[in-house]
């Protein structure tokens, strides 16, 4: 799927990547609703993990001390549903943690758009893949 078929919500959750991958906090945090909630439904030590407010800020703008790089890539977008708004995408990415290690994921990500803003961005992927990267090395 090139550009020109995207929708606007899809067009939108594409700037959000790029951004997430730019370590544009800011520009983050300006593409969010004023209530939006960032949630990962399944995590490798406990429940799952849900973000909103000031503590969603709290972890966006903590990524740039996570990784020295981030990049999304092979992007699947599954088309329209009966609501509108509701985007649903498959994506990868390649990333290095600021001790070295690398990092793939692959996602399935669910986000409600309203107008021009990210109001949930529901993401699926392998919390083994972030505990391996992210694991005390001594």
């Amino acid at each position: 799927m090139n550009s020109t078929d995207l929708t606007a919500a899809e067009e939108l959750v594409r700037r959000y990547y790029e951004v997430i991958s730019g370590f544009d906090v800011e520009g983050w945090i300006a593409l969010l609703t004023d209530d939006a909630r960032f949630e990962w439904p399944y995590w490798a030590h406990g429940p799952a993990h849900v973000y909103e407010g000031e503590e969603l800020r709290t972890f966006i703008r903590a990524m740039p001390k996570l990784f020295t790089r981030m990049d999304f890539f092979d992007f699947v977008f599954h088309g329209t549903t009966s609501r509108t708004g509701l985007v649903v995408v498959e994506m990868r990415s390649d990333a290095l943690t600021h001790r070295g290690v690398p990092y793939q994921n692959t996602y399935l990500s669910m986000f409600d758009v309203r107008g021009d803003k990210v109001a949930l961005h529901r993401e699926y992927l392998d919390p083994r893949v972030v505990a391996e990267a992210f694991a005390r090395r001594d």
